[in-house]
């Protein structure tokens, strides 16, 4: 591979970002704001950011190699592409949903709207770091605005405590994540990935200090994409919050998560050293977080009756099946890269089903002002299209073949297989937990589709569907239904976890 670059055209995306997060703040600062022409120019921005994000795929492949800024703090490569342009994505189909929901609540819709682009930006400065200080930075970049949010719903007792509750426990996550960063630091006496490999010795270095400060680092990056047993705060925050917001913390945020650990734990540091392989502890970490959250998400996520706490819970479990990708990870270079790519394109496709899922919610919640699954009934009788993506969605999340879900996880118990024939019994216990969630997924879809509309506080009444979501909704069918009929997907988180593999192994 050639020399990597630092070519000023790589930062673009994330000079994008930051301007549209600057601009809506100042057209929310007019002294009659337009929420609609703000939302307009923020979604338009990222769009924006997104579509100059993609044409650096090609530059990464043909030319120079992965962009790099600031002495390898910043490194713009296939995995950091492909995710600032999920964060991207993700924040626009984000404001499409929500913008009448914001606009019918007694707060400000402005606000929300400008915290979206500042999320985005902390992802995808979060997704392209080689430093873990940088990381630290993104990360309080990307939550902050995220408390704010699950807070946004002022006049609410539910929204309030939801607020308080996340910014307490993720004040904990970062004081934890940020003690172990000490640890790291103290033991090898950097903070970048790859000299953290060169001035780690075996035996002269403080081995169990370095372990129990990336447990800690990993532990808080376990807490943010609600991984059992760091799940607790996610029920609560996801049926308190505005639909709205938890929309995207439930997307976004988790997917940027699962592309740092790929980077940091497997992508740079146990690929480069047989020290760092450490099987012995990530494998059997990762393995029985995995096995906990599927087992516990879908247990648990049978028994409820509000959409919002089943889809906390069942994202625990989505969590569950993404790091077996994870897990995988930690073999040889070449399962190592079938791994990553398994939990990229997984990662990926969950992302658009579950903004699928949440902006029916918003829309069901905002008209109807419910979220329990008994409210959905006779969906399928007065708004026809919404209650096919909600069942395309759901089915997706299911593993139905053929569309996306299905091709993800069976890529995914594919690479687990691979990696170790030992762990069949892993890929078996995830195939049983996948039929268990059939069971819940079909408990929201039997009251859309075989009962009544209720005539109780209008819920009989057709959904007002908006164009802006008519739009998001076609866009996740879309990805939903091709990305499960066609393999160009798979072949770019195959290209995406092929080239960290070959950079992380460079001299």
């Amino acid at each position: 591979m050639s020399v990597p670059t630092s070519s000023a055209i790589g930062l673009l995306p994330l000079i994008i970002v930051a301007l549209t997060a600057f601009a809506a703040m100042f057209l929310d600062m007019r002294t009659h704001p337009n929420p609609r022409q703000q939302n307009t120019c923020t979604v338009a921005g990222l769009l924006a950011a997104a579509l100059c994000a993609l044409p650096l795929l090609a530059k990464i492949t043909t030319q120079s190699g992965p962009f790099t800024y600031w002495e390898g703090i910043i490194q713009i490569d296939y995995m950091a592409v492909v995710f600032t342009v999920l964060a991207c994505a993700s924040g626009a189909l984000a404001l499409l949903f929500s913008i009448d929901y914001l606009q019918s609540k007694r707060s400000y819709p402005g606000e929300y709207i400008t915290l979206i682009p500042f999320v985005v930006l902390g992802l995808s400065l979060a997704c392209s770091t080689k430093e873990l200080l940088t990381f630290f930075l993104a990360f309080e970049l990307m939550s902050i605005p995220l408390y704010v949010m699950a807070a946004w719903g002022r006049f609410d007792i539910k929204s309030s405590e939801a607020g308080f509750k996340y910014f307490i426990n993720g004040a904990v996550a970062s004081a934890i994540m940020f003690y172990g960063i000490s640890l790291i630091f103290g033991s090898v006496g950097t903070t970048f990935f790859d000299k953290i490999v060169l001035n780690f010795d075996l035996t002269a270095s403080p081995r169990h200090a370095f372990l129990l400060g990336s447990l800690m680092f990993a532990g808080a990056l376990l807490f943010k994409i609600a991984a059992a047993p760091f799940h607790f705060w996610a029920p609560d925050v996801y049926e308190g919050a505005p639909a709205p917001a938890g929309m995207f913390i439930s997307t976004a945020p988790k997917a940027t998560i699962i592309a740092f650990l790929l980077r940091a734990f497997w992508g740079t540091l146990a690929l480069q050293s047989v020290e760092f392989r450490l099987e012995e502890v990530w494998s059997i970490t990762f393995c029985s977080i995995a096995i906990l959250s599927m087992c516990w998400g879908n247990l648990v996520a049978l028994q409820q009756t509000n959409i919002k706490r089943l889809m906390a819970f069942s994202g625990i479990a989505q969590i569950g099946y993404t790091l077996l990708g994870v897990m995988a990870s930690s073999r040889s270079t070449g399962i190592a890269a079938l791994g990553m790519s398994s939990a990229i394109f997984y990662i990926t496709m969950y992302s658009f089903a579950n903004l699928a899922v949440w902006s029916i919610i918003t829309l069901v919640e905002y008209q109807r002002h419910t979220s329990e699954i008994a409210d959905y009934r006779g969906l399928a009788k007065t708004n026809p299209f919404v209650a096919f993506t909600l069942l395309i969605a759901l089915l997706s999340l299911a593993s139905a073949p053929p569309l996306a879900g299905f091709i993800g996880k069976f890529y995914l118990f594919r690479t687990v297989f691979a990696a170790h024939s030992g762990w069949w019994w892993v890929v078996l216990l995830a195939l049983v937990n996948s039929v268990i969630s059939l069971y819940y997924y079909f408990g929201v879809l039997r009251p859309v589709f075989f009962e009544e509309p209720s005539a109780s506080r209008g819920r009989a009444s057709a959904l007002q569907v908006p164009w802006s979501v008519k739009i998001g909704l076609a866009v996740c069918l879309l990805m939903l239904i091709a990305a499960g009929l066609s393999p160009w997907l798979v072949q770019l988180g195959a290209e995406a976890g092929s080239q960290i593999i070959s950079v992380a192994v460079l001299p």
